[in-house]
């Protein structure tokens, strides 16, 4: 858990530089939902297994073919973001 909060320091560090010297939020917008996912299933320690079952799956396998994949609207709807 330790190197993951230390992952996620340091992707953020870089994406608030990456705004800073951009002058656009979009680098930092981007990481922060990037992570918002995976810090959201570690609240749930079943949700937790869950997705790292998934990307341990997805690393093996690749990501699902493109009829079961999530689009962002029904991302939108289903989370509220």
């Amino acid at each position: 858990m330790l190197l993951l909060l230390r992952r996620y320091d340091a992707e953020l560090d870089a994406a608030y530089e990456q705004a800073r010297d951009d002058g656009d939020l979009t680098s930092l917008v981007q990481t922060v939902r990037r992570w918002w996912f995976e810090a959201d299933a570690w609240r749930d320690p079943e949700a937790q297994r869950e997705f790292l079952a998934r990307v341990k799956k997805y690393q093996a396998e690749g990501p699902p073919p493109p009829e079961n994949r999530i689009n962002r609207e029904e991302i939108r709807a289903q989370y509220g973001v």
